[in-house]
């Protein structure tokens, strides 16, 4: 499944391998492609939403909705994962942002309103660069999940790898499961 870009921003495809899970039902939003899905080897069901958020202040507030929309329709197990073009607190921008932001606060209280654990990641601090000579780097990109999520897969790591075409770092998740 797909949500177009627009011109260089945003868009998102969710690809799946059908030998290991099942996707029992398919939401898409202006912001994110949430699907109900089914761990075929050892028979879980939660739901996953991929993520694109806004990239101005202007649409914020409809993404902030559509994830509460989303998380409180599909109750149980849940991971979000993608660009949220947001930051949480200063460090997670080089250079520091000079305050904390509203936009922080409003994406930090989402977290905790919903009960959002941000999944830790290792390797790179940064998911983003301008790409300028002396570059904006900002961690956008993010793994979250519930305490349900979790406790599906309380070995789950998440690994930034190194900058490629994109602006964008990857970030593979991996849930160190032997169903998997």
């Amino acid at each position: 499944k797909a949500l177009n870009a627009t011109g260089t921003a945003g868009g998102i495809l969710v690809v799946w391998d059908p030998t290991v899970v099942d996707v029992i039902s398919i939401n898409l939003g202006s912001f994110c492609i949430c699907m109900k899905v089914a761990d075929l080897a050892c028979g879980r069901f939660w739901s996953m939403g991929a993520i694109y958020g806004p990239n101005t202040y202007t649409h914020r507030a409809d993404f902030w909705d559509e994830l509460k929309n989303m998380v409180n329709f599909w109750r149980g197990p849940w991971l979000l994962g993608g660009d949220f073009n947001a930051i949480k607190v200063r460090s997670e921008k080089f250079p520091p942002a000079n305050s904390v932001t509203s936009t922080m606060r409003i994406f930090v209280d989402l977290l905790d309103s919903l009960e959002l654990i941000d999944l830790p990641s290792s390797g790179k601090t940064f998911t983003w660069s301008n790409g300028r000579t002396r570059p904006t780097l900002c961690r956008l990109d993010r793994f979250i999940c519930n305490d349900e999520w979790q406790q599906l897969y309380p070995n789950v790591s998440c690994k930034v790898l190194g900058k490629t075409v994109s602006d964008h770092w990857p970030i593979p998740l991996d849930t160190n499961s032997e169903n998997w």
